[in-house]
């Protein structure tokens, strides 16, 4: 374990130093985070409008706005599987093939499990903000709108997140087997 906080630590050093080089970089740097909480915000908002918009023509008919919400909700989380799937595959074979540096710590003298853990890690987090950003945003707005508790946004995130560690797991496993 000692070794994957070695390259994690190391690889986020390397793209802070990246950003050291010009004011595009820096800036670059700085503004994915905004970027980030803007869409975030944006689905958000979208989804809350969407469900008040629909709950007075669904309150005249006992049990419609759960049914509707759940198959909206459902195809949310069906989306962001499919987008991290596909996008994913991208992401992950970059981050662990294609990576300048994998040969250089393949060459040395630390376990390939560590790299290869440490690649995972690194490409699992590069994912996790398109989950959080269209599937959390969505799923947050619609307990917002029902007054959900704490537990249920705790759950929200937990649930999305052991939801992108098994595509993220099952995608580096295809590209194992393709690569072989």
């Amino acid at each position: 374990m000692k070794y994957v906080w070695m390259i994690l630590r190391t690889d986020l050093v390397s793209v802070l130093n990246k950003s050291k080089g010009g004011t595009k970089d820096k800036l670059q740097l700085a503004l994915l985070p905004i970027l980030w909480l803007v869409l975030a915000g944006g689905a958000f908002y979208g989804t809350r409008l969407f469900f008040r918009y629909l709950e007075p023509y669904l309150a005249a008919i006992p049990g419609m706005a759960d049914a509707v919400a759940l198959k909206f909700l459902n195809s949310v989380a069906v989306y962001v599987i499919l987008f991290v799937f596909l996008g994913g595959f991208q992401t992950t074979f970059r981050i662990i093939y294609e990576s300048d540096d994998i040969g250089f710590l393949l060459s040395q003298p630390v376990p390939s499990h560590s790299v290869f853990a440490a690649k995972f890690i690194t490409a699992y987090l590069a994912l996790l903000p398109m989950v959080l950003i269209f599937g959390g945003s969505t799923w947050f707005a619609w307990g917002s709108f029902n007054r959900a508790g704490l537990g249920f946004y705790v759950m929200v995130m937990l649930s999305f997140m052991l939801l992108l560690l098994l595509i993220h797991g099952a995608i580096a496993l295809l590209l194992l087997l393709a690569m072989r």
